[in-house]
């Protein structure tokens, strides 16, 4: 009797976030959603904004809830979310575009190495995606860089810090998965 009890209770706390799995939506303007790479370590999280997928749910209650999330041409993740985020920033229609600025410059990296590959594997890594830092190590590794030659980590208590070797000088930095420096 206690179990059917505790299971009515739950899907009660359940219920608010259940009509949003499997729908598509938009960050309302101005605002972002955290997306980690698991659930568990609320680590390795970069901020997203955009058209996105909710996939499904785990650990709702009544205020919060554990998201799966799939965005446009991204990873999936995992996103903690409250229920007023929820209501206030999911919108079922692209917000309207902000004020025209002038275009941001061009943050995308490429890495010097490719001026002394043969120009055919020049070529084919020059038409995928530089890296933009805020990237995850798996999207690093689909873009023209690659993997690396080498690479050294270093744990501490703030998490793990990682070199990604390249040849000719280049180098890339993360912490905890999420692309924070270069060098080339």
């Amino acid at each position: 009797m206690l179990d059917n009890q505790w299971a009515a209770a739950k899907a009660a706390e359940e219920a608010w976030i259940k009509p949003y799995v499997g729908n598509s939506y938009w960050i309302a303007q101005r605002a972002t959603l955290r997306v980690c790479e698991d659930e568990e370590s609320k680590r390795n999280c970069v901020e997203r904004s955009g058209h996105f997928r909710v996939d499904g749910f785990h650990e709702a209650n009544s205020r919060n809830a554990i998201l799966h999330v799939t965005f446009d041409d991204r990873p999936a993740g995992y996103s903690f979310v409250f229920r007023s985020e929820v209501t206030d920033h999911f919108v079922t229609t692209p917000p309207a575009p902000l004020p025209p600025s002038p275009p941001p410059p061009d943050t995308t990296i490429y890495p010097s190495f490719l001026d002394h590959l043969p120009k055919k594997e020049a070529d084919a890594r020059r038409k995928r995606q530089g890296v933009r830092l805020g990237m995850y190590q798996s999207e690093v590794l689909d873009s023209a860089w690659g993997a690396p030659l080498s690479k050294k980590e270093f744990r501490s208590s703030r998490g793990i810090r990682e070199e990604w070797h390249y040849p000719h000088g280049n180098a890339l930095f993360f912490h905890n998965r999420v692309l924070e420096g270069y060098e080339k």
